[in-house]
């Protein structure tokens, strides 16, 4: 998870991550304006994987009779809206990539192509396996959909994360899991091949160009992927990695489920926005706030890269009220005093917590901390209109995010709008069928990993 420390002096920090952003774009690829699949919708599929010529969130039967189809000349190939039929990558649809989407559906060895989070062709060997390196903790969780959390040896975490990590959640990763990061803070290639991974998966600043060269030279079987965890690239999020790690490592039967739950909570926010015509809100996300000196608030930003737990709020009809800030400064967050969040004066305020969620502690405890945060906003309109939203930035940030937005929806919007039996269902299916917290747990009695809501009146 990334501890993105509150900024003393906003102009310096700024320029600084503009910097490394920067150099991270230039160093590993395209920005995501040169790329030869820029054009492709990677709205219409999650699966990101060549050999998926109809665009679905799958690679099966259907993908190969369509190829079949095209090498026949019973259609023909539209390679801008169905890239992916070329399951070889070489700019033709011929008889080798039946061939080769025939060995994927085998699960055989083989070279397999997909999109990365520049939008250009990336090569893995195939099927992608296990041991496994991450960076954050949010990507635990993608393991867990696809059932192979056992494999993951790696991260970038802390020892002291790493030691606290929730054995409910996690059961046993702290057994089997090191810290991989080096006096730099990030990924250590010879750390890394010390753990024997065949899988690296990071964030833009970690799943380096230099990182994969230096690992290959250790390991030619090392996989190290440019997929996103918690970040948004070019409309790439986490969802797309899982689908498309579900191709990768043969384990699709472990998304199946996954696949029509992303899609039922879309379409069902999208039905209560449309149905209602609810009001778009302005809204601002406080990170962590520990004073009112200085706030850290995620924003949009300029780069193709933003955090999820801002991409993920606006499924809903949520505008960001610091979008030109953002954008003058650069950067995907900046600081602000209370006065200027004043100033600014939104309609909701949700307030990212960190390290949270699943903490060692009491109800009272944690409400406490909370509430200590809630109320560096007491005097903003949000807050008198009962619209100040806390949730752990793990959550918000991370796969069960989707899980919590018709939950923020009827905070905002109202019950009649957001029904909230439905939207803690919703919360309850995610962790039921998509973690280890059990199938008869109940989230509204667990603290840290749901939305809460404070105001004036509550």
């Amino acid at each position: 998870m990334d501890n993105k420390v509150l900024i003393a002096v906003v102009v310096v920090a700024i320029v600084a991550i503009a910097a490394v952003a920067a150099i991270v774009l230039s160093n590993n690829g395209n920005s995501g304006g040169n790329s030869q699949y820029d054009d492709f919708n990677v709205e219409v599929t999650r699966n990101l994987v060549f050999g998926n010529a109809n665009n679905d969130n799958y690679l099966n039967q259907d993908d190969l009779k369509m190829i079949q189809d095209i090498v026949d000349k019973k259609i023909v190939w539209d390679n801008v809206k169905s890239p992916l039929a070329d399951t070889n990558a070489d700019g033709i649809v011929d008889a080798d990539d039946v061939t080769l989407l025939k060995k994927i559906l085998n699960g055989e060895k083989c070279t397999v192509h997909y999109i990365n989070w520049y939008k250009d062709k990336a090569s893995v060997l195939y099927p992608v396996d296990g041991p496994i390196t991450v960076d954050y903790s949010t990507a635990y969780d993608m393991f867990v959909i696809l059932g192979c959390l056992d494999k993951v040896v790696g991260t970038r975490d802390s020892q002291a994360l790493i030691d606290n990590y929730n054995e409910r959640l996690y059961p046993g990763l702290k057994s089997h899991c090191v810290c991989i990061s080096n006096d730099a803070n990030v990924m250590d290639a010879e750390k890394i091949y010390a753990t024997g991974s065949k899988l690296v998966l990071g964030d833009p600043y970690d799943a380096t160009d230099e990182l994969t060269a230096a690992l290959k030279k250790m390991d030619s079987s090392i996989n190290v992927m440019q997929l996103p965890v918690n970040r948004v690239m070019n409309n790439i999020d986490y969802t797309h990695t899982i689908i498309t790690l579900g191709v990768l490592m043969n384990r699709q039967s472990y998304t199946t489920e996954y696949v029509k739950y992303v899609q039922e909570v879309e379409q069902q926010i999208k039905k209560s926005v449309t149905e209602s015509g609810a009001a778009t809100k302005s809204l601002i996300i406080a990170y962590n706030p520990t004073s009112p000196n200085s706030i850290s608030l995620d924003c949009l930003s300029t780069f193709v890269m933003q955090y999820t737990d801002v991409m993920n709020p606006l499924k809903l009809p949520f505008e960001m009220a610091v979008d030109r800030v953002a954008r003058e400064r650069g950067g995907m967050y900046i600081g602000l005093e209370m006065a200027k969040i004043m100033e600014i004066d939104p309609d909701v305020i949700i307030i990212d917590t960190y390290n949270l969620a699943g903490a060692s502690i009491t109800e009272e405890e944690y409400h406490k901390i909370v509430k200590e945060k809630v109320e560096y906003f007491k005097e903003t309109r949000a807050y008198k209109q009962n619209h100040v939203i806390t949730i752990a930035f793990e959550v918000l940030g991370g796969t069960a995010g989707m899980a919590c937005l018709p939950m923020i929806g009827t905070f905002v919007w109202g019950d009649e709008i957001f029904n909230e039996k439905e939207s803690w269902d919703y919360i309850n299916d995610y962790y039921r069928n998509f973690t280890n917290m059990g199938k008869d747990v109940d989230m509204s009695k667990v603290i840290g990993y749901a939305p809460e809501v404070w105001g004036a009146t509550i």
